[in-house]
């Protein structure tokens, strides 16, 4: 999921909530089960390739509009909204934007998500951002700690594998911005490895772009104790970076109804959530940089940010 970007006279996440929105309402008003196949006939009848609307579905799915039950199966979620902040709720449903602006007049694209007056749904169910979100960490650092208090009763001794890196922090200088912290691997063992109470994070690759993580550290006779293997490696870099006291940064651009998000690091699933629903992400050297047009939700997308460690610094 690297781009969030479609074109005006193709939008393939229209064309993905329309069709599954229309293949899966039963005469009774009920939705059942749609596979892919049947989606795939329709797309085939526009010039573009079927691939990227299959691509905007998985989006639609990651908002949590639509799930996949496997096997090519897909079904529409019930419609819902999630409040956020200035009277305003992002809409979660399948139902393409034209037909939710026939029942809502403020309703608007804002990012991949749609955004309305919370005054005009008071009949629609509501679920709460965390929920919404999946966020069960609200703070990173405490988190961390827990995460390595297990860790250091599961080590084993390993194999020290030759493409071994491990996380570190790496603080440079640049322009108007005096201090920036952006994630970095190195070859243990190296004095610029991040340690807590012990334990590192390292990887080991798995093929040409994946890894395996783990917490474990360098024993003194340059053996390594390997620990659990870590799911949310993301979540973790943000919470080591911030409890050793060098949190990563996270640039922010005030700009004229809008605001831009730079950060240094891949935002871990919620983040990315919140992000696909209310932004537009924009091709720069950031890892992930990301336009919002709802200046209302800063406030909310930085308590997130921040939620993770990482320090905000405002930029002009």
């Amino acid at each position: 999921m690297d781009s969030t970007t479609y074109s005006h006279e193709f939008d393939a996440a229209e064309v993905a909530r329309s069709t599954l929105a229309c293949l899966s309402q039963s005469d009774n008003n009920q939705v059942h089960e749609v596979h892919i196949g049947r989606m795939r006939e329709i797309w085939s009848r526009f010039d573009h390739a079927p691939e990227s609307v299959k691509f905007a579905l998985k989006h639609l799915s990651f908002l949590r509009e639509a799930e996949h039950l496997g096997h090519g199966y897909w079904l529409p979620a019930p419609t819902r909204t999630v409040p956020l902040t200035d009277g305003k709720s992002i809409v979660v449903s399948i139902a393409p934007t034209m037909e939710l602006e026939r029942h809502f007049p403020s309703v608007k694209r804002a990012g991949l998500g749609r955004v309305v007056e919370t005054s005009q749904a008071p009949q629609i169910s509501t679920q709460s951002i965390d929920s919404w979100l999946g966020r069960s960490i609200l703070d990173a650092r405490s988190w961390v700690d827990m995460l390595i208090d297990s860790a250091t009763s599961e080590l084993n001794a390993s194999i020290l594998s030759p493409d071994l890196e491990v996380f570190s922090v790496k603080t440079a200088r640049s322009g108007a911005i005096q201090r920036r912290s952006t994630p970095t691997w190195v070859v243990p063992p190296d004095p610029r490895m991040i340690t807590w109470r012990g334990l590192s994070l390292f990887r080991s690759k798995l093929g040409e772009k994946h890894h395996r993580y783990f917490l474990g550290e360098i024993s003194e006779n340059q053996r390594i104790l390997e620990g659990p293997q870590v799911k949310d490696n993301l979540t973790l870099q943000y919470g080591l970076a911030a409890i050793i006291g060098r949190p990563l940064t996270t640039l922010l651009k005030k700009q004229s109804g809008s605001f831009q998000i730079d950060l240094r690091l891949i935002p871990p699933v919620s983040l990315k959530r919140l992000l696909l629903a209310l932004c537009v992400d924009t091709p720069m050297r950031a890892k992930s940089s990301w336009l919002c047009l709802q200046p209302s939700c800063e406030a909310l997308i930085s308590g997130v940010v921040e939620s993770l460690g990482s320090e905000i610094v405002i930029y002009e």
